[in-house]
């Protein structure tokens, strides 16, 4: 029984190396690959680490696999660098998009100017029965 479990995860793992593809949603580029690695270098008979490196390769977007062989790179470590820098250029410009994004929330954000009624030389405090006027004004 222990025999059939051990055949049946090892070739769930086989066709997940083969067959998966990378989801954005779930982890980094990099930490998908270093997991995915990881666990393939416990098979039995696995493939020379070139060889898993090029089919986990294939789970990733048309333009990672481009730069990857353009690299003429071919090592483990050679490939957990490319995809962290690719991870990184990815964050950085998430979070430049949320900042353009914030950056035009704030653009248009309305504020309430309350001004004093002409006449009353008040400024603040309380001006009695009298209500401010208060005028829109938009930031732009």
């Amino acid at each position: 029984m222990e025999q059939f479990s051990r055949t049946t995860s090892q070739n769930s793992l086989r066709q997940k190396i083969a067959c998966s593809s990378y989801s954005h949603e779930d982890e980094s580029m990099s930490t998908y690959f270093i997991n995915l690695m990881s666990q393939a270098r416990w098979l039995p008979n696995h493939n020379a680490d070139k060889e898993l490196i090029a089919d986990i390769m294939t789970h990733f977007p048309k333009e990672v696999q481009v730069g990857w062989n353009a690299s003429k790179k071919s090592t483990v470590l050679e490939a957990v660098e490319y995809l962290r820098k690719l991870d990184e250029i990815e964050m950085l410009s998430e979070l430049k998009e949320n900042q353009q994004s914030v950056n035009i929330n704030c653009k248009y954000r309305i504020r309430v100017k309350e001004t004093v009624p002409s006449g009353n030389k008040t400024t603040g405090g309380d001006l009695g029965n009298q209500p401010a006027n208060k005028k829109m004004r938009r930031d732009f």
